[in-house]
C-alpha cells in the first residue's frame, strides 16, 4: 500500500481475530429527495451539538467532487464492499422510518488497562489526514442517495509490539475507518450521516498510543484503545481510562512516552514481535 494510502462500534467481537471497538453507527440517506432527514441539520445546530467534543473535526465537509482518493481501485473496492453490507442495514430502517440509535459500550475500571486480544498492533502514530468515502446503493433513485465511512490516515512514529504476520513499519501508513461522515456531493447538497458528538476522540495533528486491530478484509484496522501522547506524556482518551487514572489504578496515565515502549513490552505477551 502505497505511503499516502492509507469510539461507538458498529461491531462487536466478530471472531478471535478481529475485535472492533465503538465506532459511529449510519443513519443512511434517504432515497426519495424532498424527505427531510432527521440528521440533515444546519451547520449551527452542528457546531452547537459539538461544543466540547473532541471529534468536532468531523463537522468538515469534504467535497467528494475536488477529493483525491490515494487509496488503491482494488483496496477500495474490498472496503466499499466491507462497509456496505453493514451500512445499508442502517439505511434500509431510516427508510423504513425506524430509528437506529447510537450505541453506548459499558465501561469498568476492573478491566484491564492492556487488553490482550489476537492480532493486536500496538503504535505510536500521528493523525495526518481524512477523507469521507461514499458508497451508491444498488437501488439509487437520487444524486444524494449515498452512504458514507469516514477514513483516518495515521502516520506510524514507533511500532511497539506487533504479531510476527503483521508488517507495519516507522515511517508508513495505517488506515482506520469508521462509520458515517459529512460531504457535499456532485450536486452541492451536504450530507451529514450518523455524525455524534464525542468528548474523547483522536484528532487531526495528535499523536497517539494504539491497540489497533486488523478489520476481516479490506487491509484496514480498527481502534481497540488509545492514549493521546501529543504532549510527551501518556494522557487518558477514552472514558474507561480516565474513570480508572481518576481512581489511581492507571499505570500508564502520566508516563513520559520515553518510557512507554518498554513498558508494553515488559507486559504484553511475548509472542509478538517488535
Amino acid at each position: 500500500m502505497s505511503s499516502k494510502l492509507r469510539g461507538l462500534c458498529v461491531f462487536t467481537l466478530a471472531s478471535v481475530s478481529l475485535a472492533v471497538c465503538a465506532m459511529q453507527t449510519l443513519q443512511a440517506q434517504s432515497s426519495e429527495p424532498s424527505r427531510p432527514l432527521p440528521n440533515q441539520q444546519s451547520d449551527q445546530q452542528m457546531e452547537q451539538r459539538f461544543a466540547g467534543a473532541e471529534n468536532s473535526w468531523q463537522l468538515t465537509v469534504a467535497d467528494l467532487q475536488s477529493q483525491q482518493d490515494y487509496v488503491l481501485p482494488e483496496i477500495r473496492a474490498a472496503r466499499n464492499a466491507y462497509w456496505e453490507r453493514i451500512l445499508e442495514t442502517y439505511r434500509s430502517a431510516t427508510l423504513h422510518n425506524r430509528s437506529v440509535g447510537q450505541f453506548h459500550p459499558l465501561y469498568s475500571v476492573t478491566s484491564p488497562e492492556l487488553p490482550e486480544l489476537p492480532d493486536s498492533i500496538w503504535v505510536i502514530a500521528k493523525f495526518d489526514h481524512f477523507q469521507v468515502i461514499p458508497i451508491t446503493p444498488k437501488d439509487q433513485t437520487s444524486a444524494t442517495d449515498l452512504i458514507l465511512y469516514t477514513e483516518i490516515g495515521f502516520k506510524i512514529a514507533q511500532v511497539i509490539n506487533q504479531p510476527k504476520a503483521s508488517s507495519l513499519q516507522a515511517g508508513g501508513f495505517f488506515d482506520v475507518d469508521i462509520e458515517g461522515g459529512r460531504a457535499k456531493t456532485l450536486g452541492g447538497e451536504v450530507l451529514s450521516q450518523r455524525v455524534f458528538p464525542d468528548k474523547y476522540s483522536v484528532k487531526p495533528g495528535g499523536t497517539y498510543l494504539m491497540q489497533i486491530l486488523p478489520a476481516l478484509s479490506g487491509n484496514f484496522y480498527v481502534i481497540n484503545s488509545d492514549w493521546d501522547v501529543t504532549t510527551g506524556k501518556v494522557v487518558p482518551n477514552r472514558i474507561d481510562d480516565v474513570y480508572r487514572a481518576e481512581k489511581g489504578l492507571s499505570k500508564l496515565n502520566g508516563m513520559p512516552l520515553s518510557a512507554v515502549p518498554a513498558y508494553l513490552n515488559s507486559v504484553l505477551p511475548a509472542e509478538s514481535s517488535k
